[in-house]
């Protein structure tokens, strides 16, 4: 019997249970990932989800097997595979039912904390894999330019470079950085480092690798765990930890939740909101963000904050508008987690408080006190 395997979120060999599944008692398979053209990306997120593709399919070819790359929608059945990541506890683990899920993340957390909760053991790559069904050929994997993307030109200014090897969409990469990560000890500062600006040494840069699936959550935690077991836990072990589950719950809120987001353009945008797309607001703070995000596809989660408050609450925008425009450009563009972090930051969803307004000035002093961070990306004034 003959399956078709919808990569989607799962753009990796090892630890992948649908991919696992998928094989058993299957003579032939073929992995295929469906391309909507109708879905907008900016140059730098579709740069590195079609170099992931073509990662994978380098390594699928490694082993007999091969991509199939569909210029198409994904059908209705599947295309949840495209939109939801795979998290760290499995649904059937946790200790509550989605149905019982709680609204606020810190009693989820505190939930999996006083339970037996674990996540599930992650699994080998497969040894073998089944062959393509016979007269399936696949061709390459397109570049940006084949499918009329504007090129995406690197700047080596950015905190997430994946021009660069060590940066690269592919799952050898992932896995090189959680190895070395974790042998020069930098997660130990990790919850002291998280929140900075510039360069590639802050906070733990798995976002983009965990947004497209080409490592799993469950390969990082496991290797922390052991981790732990030969130095000990700390701060930074549990906090990396800590962002994992928030990242489930997201997930899990979005499995019962309908979405709110925009699927396209905002018909009525304003001028304000374009500004903040240009990084043109006047406030150097915010439009180095916004510049930044133009230039790399990516920003560190404070200044996304940052950037989300002063548009809801300053530029009187709804959160909607924000959210599309970082789908459109983030490189580790996950839906749950765009759309979550927005809800929270607009007091829609996971928040008590009902919203988070950042002061803008007394954020910079925290984080930014010498203005390097806007100097760097705007020039000195």
């Amino acid at each position: 019997m003959a399956h078709e395997f919808h990569v989607g979120r799962a753009q990796r060999l090892t630890d992948n249970p649908r991919m696992a599944m998928a094989c058993r008692g299957a003579e032939y398979l073929l992995p295929v990932y469906d391309w909507d053209p109708a879905v907008r990306m900016g140059p730098h997120r579709a740069a590195y989800l079609l170099a992931s593709l073509a990662s994978l399919q380098r390594d699928l070819r490694a082993r007999g097997s091969d991509l199939l790359f569909r210029l198409q929608p994904p059908d209705e059945q599947v295309r949840h595979l495209y939109r939801q990541a795979e998290t760290l506890y499995h649904v059937d683990d946790l200790p509550m039912t989605l149905e019982r899920l709680p609204g606020v993340f810190t009693s989820f957390r505190r939930d999996l904390e006083r339970s037996s909760a674990r996540w599930r053991a992650p699994l080998p790559v497969p040894m073998t894999l089944p062959p393509l069904p016979p007269g399936v050929s696949c061709a390459d994997v397109p570049a940006p330019g084949e499918l009329g993307i504007e090129l995406a030109e690197a700047d080596d200014r950015s905190a997430f470079p994946f021009h660069r090897g060590e940066f690269a969409p592919g799952e050898t990469a992932a896995l090189a950085h959680l190895r070395q990560y974790l042998e020069t000890r930098r997660i130990d500062s990790y919850k002291a480092t998280r929140n900075g600006l510039i360069g590639t040494e802050f906070s733990s840069k798995f976002s983009p690798w965990l947004a497209l699936g080409i490592i799993s959550a469950r390969t990082i935690a496991q290797a922390v765990r052991e981790y732990e077991q030969e130095h000990g836990s700390n701060d930074g072990t549990y906090w990396l930890w800590f962002e994992l589950v928030w990242r489930d719950f997201f997930a899990f809120r979005a499995m019962t939740e309908a979405s709110a987001a925009e699927s396209r353009e905002p018909r009525n945008a304003n001028a304000p909101f374009r500004l903040w797309c240009q990084g043109a607001t006047g406030c150097r703070f915010v439009d180095a963000a916004m510049i930044e995000l133009a230039r790399t596809g990516w920003i560190s989660n404070r200044m996304r904050q940052i950037a989300a408050s002063y548009l809801i609450y300053e530029l009187h925008c709804p959160w909607q508008w924000g959210e599309w425009w970082f789908a459109a450009h983030l490189i580790d563009y996950d839906p749950a987690s765009n759309e979550g972090n927005w809800r929270y930051i607009a007091g829609q969803g996971a928040d008590p408080r009902g919203g988070r307004r950042f002061s803008i000035d007394h954020q910079q002093q925290m984080y930014d006190p010498q203005h390097r961070y806007a100097d760097f990306w705007l020039g000195a004034p």
